[in-house]
């Protein structure tokens, strides 16, 4: 799935072979920071300065908007595109250019990334506190009215362009308060990699660990550190409630606007999957996380120093391999997916990926 990332200085090198491919194949220089030329490294780092400055309101064109942001798209490792947002537009910006721009390399074109890109960038607007998004196109480009469908933009009006001279097509989306769009927001990442720190730092982070759902505990353990009673499977039965009331209480995180997060396991991963939960969700994202298939070593550690037994470490380990499986089978239409990287936990591997997480 799609991730938007600021222009870094480290994406030189996958930025100038995406420039070049514009450039080679002459393409639309859309967004128009690739107008920017972009022959040396030193080019690059010249428009990361104009990027910054756009940011603040420091550029050519304050007359059609005030504050602009520009994104790398990226799938998994490979960068397919640009995105932009133009923010506080004048009234020309607002009748002729809009709030979005996006464009997609040659090379990966008709393969559905313009609608990615134009769905992280909904979400980006909603993240910088917009109430509404305008979209214009000119009247003879198919492409973006089909996406701009797709993503819920409804027809307002058209316009002749005093500019260009040209018919434009406009439209808009309206923001409603909450988490809207594809913004309701579902992680289901593999046990030890700090799901109840995510919930103990931040404020819009709701932790269901699914044991407190498909087991009932005997009276002799029932108190204990959730941790601690992680592998006592002689002292637990299967709740027969179970996936339905996991299931509810996933939803009902979900329509109190917090971000849900739960274990990647075959189970939980099922119900997720079912069709008891797709027909009662919305408007919902649901990122898969899951180590590096040569890491378990270091989740063993975790294990061991968080207080599981050996019996739930066993588990861990037979159950590894067709977890990778699962992983990968996992329908990418479907699932966002994030690799952890050795010694990292779930809070920065989200802050890295563009996950909005607000602190207590």
């Amino acid at each position: 799935m799609i991730k938007l990332i600021e222009f870094k200085e480290e994406n030189y090198d996958e930025y100038i072979k995406m420039y070049n491919e514009f450039i080679q194949n002459k393409s639309d220089l859309i967004p128009d920071v690739l107008e920017l030329e972009c022959k040396t490294r030193n080019d690059y780092k010249n428009i990361l300065v104009e990027l910054t400055n756009r940011k603040i309101g420091k550029h050519e064109d304050i007359d059609w908007y005030k504050d602009s942001y520009y994104f790398l798209g990226f799938d998994n490792n490979d960068l397919i595109g640009i995105g932009c947002i133009r923010n506080n537009l004048t009234q020309k910006g607002y009748d002729i250019w809009g709030n979005i721009a996006y464009g997609v390399r040659p090379s990966q074109r008709k393969k559905g990334y313009g609608t990615k890109i134009a769905e992280q960038l909904v979400v980006k607007c909603k993240e910088l506190g917009m109430k509404d998004i305008i979209l214009c196109h000119y009247e003879d480009n198919i492409i973006s009215t089909k996406i701009f469908s797709k993503i819920g933009a409804e027809y307002t009006n058209s316009i002749d362009s005093t500019v260009s001279n040209k018919k434009i097509k406009r439209y808009k989306i309206e923001l409603q308060e909450g988490l809207t769009m594809k913004n309701k927001l579902l992680i289901l990442a593999y046990m030890g990699t700090g799901k109840t720190e995510l919930e103990y730092r931040y404020n819009n982070v709701v932790d269901l660990d699914f044991q407190d759902y498909k087991y009932i505990y005997d009276e002799s353990i029932r108190d204990l550190p959730l941790e601690q009673r992680k592998g006592q499977t002689s002292l637990r039965v299967e709740n027969p409630d179970y996936p339905n009331n996991f299931i509810n209480a996933v939803l009902n995180g979900l329509e109190k606007d917090k971000i849900v997060v739960s274990p990647f396991i075959e189970h939980v991963f099922k119900a997720i999957d079912s069709d008891n939960f797709k027909n009662n969700v919305k408007n919902t994202r649901i990122i898969l996380v899951f180590p590096m298939s040569n890491n378990f070593g270091e989740y063993v550690d975790r294990f061991k120093k968080r207080g599981n037994n050996e019996e739930f470490i066993l588990r861990r380990k037979k159950e590894f391999t067709s977890l990778i499986e699962l992983f990968e089978k996992a329908s990418n239409n479907n699932y966002e997916k994030i690799i952890i990287k050795p010694k990292q936990y779930l809070s920065e591997a989200l802050i890295e990926y563009g996950v909005n997480l607000k602190e207590r």
